[in-house]
């Protein structure tokens, strides 16, 4: 199963056997929920999601206008202020973020085709660098997350992982179990962890009040997080 088969066009070979009989369409989708950070699954695609299924091969909703909801109403909206369409994104990105893909896209084929050898077994948290940081769409909103102690909360799952990286960094942490994937331009930067390690880590402990945020630029490309 050669890497090329992420761009494929199979949009109906059933994926319901084992990983290394996973069709090209489940592959796609994989890699577009983390291309796009998450934002967005095959069941609830979000902007992001369908742009990047299309940059993978799928250009079924090429011409799909960007539309969102406002006080009750649908209006169109410009992603990234400013790409109208699924095309004007496909194309954007086709051009300019096609590093993401290669780089992802061996970690991607290996972990279908020998998932005896994944690297990360149980590793099921994602993100963005953003996100990482509680990085909202307002102050208040940025504030609030950073400041959540309470359990089972969103909120809560990323102070604790962000808290874990710098241990992890100091070489403070029992296991390694946060990886930050190095982007350029560092602001496409995306983190995976194993959330239930981490989560259990914490258990009985109290988080600092304050946890620093980790900078885009400790992962531009050469510096030691990104060897």
């Amino acid at each position: 199963m050669g890497s090329q088969l992420v761009f494929g066009k199979d949009y109906t070979t059933p994926f319901d056997g084992p990983p290394p009989l996973a069709s090209v369409e489940l592959k796609r989708r994989f890699m577009a929920t983390v291309l796009s950070e998450a934002y967005g699954t095959e069941k609830n695609p979000g902007p992001k999601y369908r742009v990047w299924r299309c940059v993978l091969g799928d250009d079924r909703e090429i011409d799909y206008v960007f539309k969102r909801r406002v006080n009750g109403k649908w209006e169109n909206f410009l992603l990234d202020g400013k790409f109208k369409t699924v095309r004007q994104g496909c194309d954007d990105y086709r051009k300019n973020l096609m590093r993401r893909v290669d780089e992802l896209r061996p970690f991607v084929d290996a972990q279908f085709e020998s998932p005896e050898s994944n690297p990360f077994p149980g590793w099921t948290g994602q993100g963005s660098l953003g996100d990482l940081n509680c990085e909202k769409e307002t102050e208040k909103a940025t504030a609030k997350c950073r400041a959540d102690r309470a359990p089972r909360t969103l909120g809560l799952l990323w102070n604790q992982t962000r808290a874990y990286w710098w241990l992890q960094d100091a070489g403070k942490a029992p296991s390694a179990y946060v990886k930050i994937l190095c982007a350029d331009p560092p602001v496409y930067t995306s983190v995976i962890f194993h959330q239930r390690a981490i989560e259990q880590y914490f258990r009985g402990k109290t988080l600092p009040k304050e946890i620093p945020l980790i900078p885009a630029a400790m992962f531009k490309k050469g510096s030691r997080h990104c060897r």
